[in-house]
């Protein structure tokens, strides 16, 4: 079975708050920067309660990925984002697009945090964010019992 974009918006939502908050909004407002990404969060999955844990899965992979890191980069973190995607599973415009978000998503924060090591105040903030992600899952995912 083919992926369809709509089964990888949840990959998508996690690597574009990432960019959309950036590290001075959360540094500086971070209640606001928190409502948002999980308000996004939680408007991604409402159509859909299934996605909630395939969101929170990608945003604990992006926070672990980043903190067992010794230098975690942006490319380290792009490598780890391309290895979780099943390529095989996309017709061919999706690879295009997917491969395009993820290179442009990457490019953005590079740009805005250099191509290095992350400095220690960013990788805190992308398990901050992933944290208020996992948490927005957490509120969104389907009710048992």
């Amino acid at each position: 079975m083919k992926i369809t974009v709509l089964r990888l918006l949840p990959s998508v939502l996690c690597l574009a708050v990432f960019v959309l908050t950036g590290c001075s909004t959360v540094s500086e407002r971070p209640a606001v920067a928190q409502l948002a990404v999980q308000y996004a969060t939680l408007k991604v999955i409402e159509n859909n309660p299934a996605h909630a844990a395939r969101v929170a899965e990608i945003a604990a992979f992006v926070r672990e990925s980043a903190g067992n890191q010794t230098a975690p980069s942006v490319a380290l973190l792009e490598t780890a984002v391309r290895a979780q995607i099943d390529w095989s599973r996309l017709d061919a415009a999706d690879t295009l697009l997917v491969d395009s978000l993820v290179s442009l998503v990457a490019a953005e924060l590079s740009a805005r945090l250099g191509d290095g090591p992350l400095a220690p105040e960013h990788v805190l903030v992308v398990a901050q964010v992933a944290g208020w992600i996992e948490r927005a899952a957490a509120i969104g995912a389907p009710r048992t019992g």
